[in-house]
């Protein structure tokens, strides 16, 4: 895993690590038609809900020598196409305590190309996150105080929007707590199908269910000091967005698994 330091404005941060993978022999890789062209329309959300990640984009492709629109294409198409989601986030609270913890279960052919980023943008939060796609992020805490980590749900629609990894830098970049995170995933326009678990200093935490079609959220119920999710939806309402067919045959035993531990070691 690589460790890098990404600081400065976003097109800075954008230029600074683009030429530093173009030095070690990065190449973006062209982009299908299909692919562009889904880039092009996404790009009216990003520019809508965080226009200053773009000029991130833009300084990674001048360092990297390739166009704006093929890596617009690559960035905003990651999770539109999911191999089998793995992933398992949870947070609980204990007297003053916070834990949260999170498992993202990906190919290991990907290993020597996941990153653990200390991000430091001059306009924004600095932050502790992990990805495998240089400018978003699949989770994180910030200075702040608020974490945030994504599992990917088996979708049934695909539209033009925001995916999960610029929303995750969003609300790594620009939230200060739960509140905050919760305002702006509840009003975007969502590409892809996911969870959103957050977690802030204070002990707040919640689940964004996302779809394309619809968002809802949830909050520890009876009571309860912690939330979980994995790779499905609860939300009553959110039922219809997921295709169940295609749903990982272990989530729910994760799921069940997670929250009888927490019941049993913090409650």
């Amino acid at each position: 895993m690589f460790h890098p330091t990404v600081k400065g404005t976003y097109y800075e941060i954008g230029h600074t690590y683009g030429a530093s993978l173009y030095k070690h022999g990065f190449r973006v890789p062209e982009q299908s038609p299909e692919k562009l062209d889904f880039g092009r329309k996404s790009e009216k959300e990003v520019e809508r809900v965080f226009p200053e990640i773009l000029r991130e984009v833009h300084g990674f492709a001048g360092a990297c020598h390739a166009s704006y629109e093929n890596l617009l294409g690559l960035l905003l198409g990651v999770g539109t196409f999911k191999v089998e989601p793995k992933c398992s986030v949870f947070a609980a609270s204990h007297g003053s305590d916070i834990l949260f913890g999170r498992n993202y279960d990906f190919c290991y052919s990907f290993k020597k190309y996941t990153e653990g980023y200390l991000t430091c943008p001059e306009d924004g939060y600095w932050s502790i996150g992990h990805s495998d796609i240089f400018v978003g992020r699949e989770d994180g805490v910030n200075e702040k105080g608020l974490a945030i980590a994504m599992t990917g749900i088996r979708e049934k629609v695909v539209e033009p929007g925001i995916n999960f990894p610029i929303a995750t830098r969003y609300v790594l970049d620009k939230c200060a707590d739960v509140e905050e995170g919760l305002k702006f995933l509840s009003h975007a326009s969502f590409s892809t199908t996911s969870n959103y678990l957050l977690a802030d200093k204070e002990g707040n935490m919640v689940v964004v269910e996302a779809s394309p079609n619809l968002i809802r959220v949830r909050k520890p119920e009876n009571r309860e000091n912690f939330i979980v999710c994995t790779n499905h939806f609860l939300h009553p309402e959110m039922q219809e967005s997921e295709d169940v067919k295609l749903r990982p045959t272990d989530s729910i035993e994760r799921y069940t698994t997670r929250s009888n531990n927490i019941t049993e070691r913090w409650t």
